[in-house]
């Protein structure tokens, strides 16, 4: 178990530090003009990834925090609604059909049920797993 979590760990740095370096020459071509003008779909794509690489920063200290023994749902939560985001921008650089619309709806609710899961995280003040069935003090 501590084998696989140290692997996890070494991917998650290397993919994290391989997406930053992705963003840095994203920019750097777009700002000099390399493809072309600087068009929406170029700035949604830095997002993209930029996005891509706060989900692995997440990962990574989810897979950190598992080595203790202790999970945060609010972390789970939050890298849910970041990668829906992400699908929502990577949706919208490649055009609309009526397949995509339909798939934009159910992202949306998706979206709707990870919110609703974060609200009631944040009231019930459950700071991880271990925490749900436990007797409130």
């Amino acid at each position: 178990m501590v084998l696989l979590i140290f692997f996890s760990m070494i991917s998650f740095i290397f993919i994290g530090i391989l997406n930053l370096v992705l963003v840095y020459l994203s920019i750097g071509t777009l700002l000099l003009g390399i493809h072309g003008p600087i068009s929406d779909a170029g700035i949604l794509g830095i997002i993209s990834t930029a996005l891509l690489t706060v989900i692995i920063v997440e990962l990574y200290i989810t897979v950190k925090e598992l080595k203790c023994g202790n999970i945060d749902i609010k972390l789970i939560l939050i890298i849910g609604l970041t990668a829906i985001v992400r699908h929502f921008i990577l949706l919208i650089t490649q055009g609309f059909s009526e397949e995509d619309v339909i798939s934009m709806i159910g992202l949306a609710i998706v979206m709707i049920i990870f919110i609703l899961g974060l609200w009631i995280v944040k009231g019930k003040n459950i700071d991880s797993v271990s925490n749900i069935w436990s007797p409130e003090k």
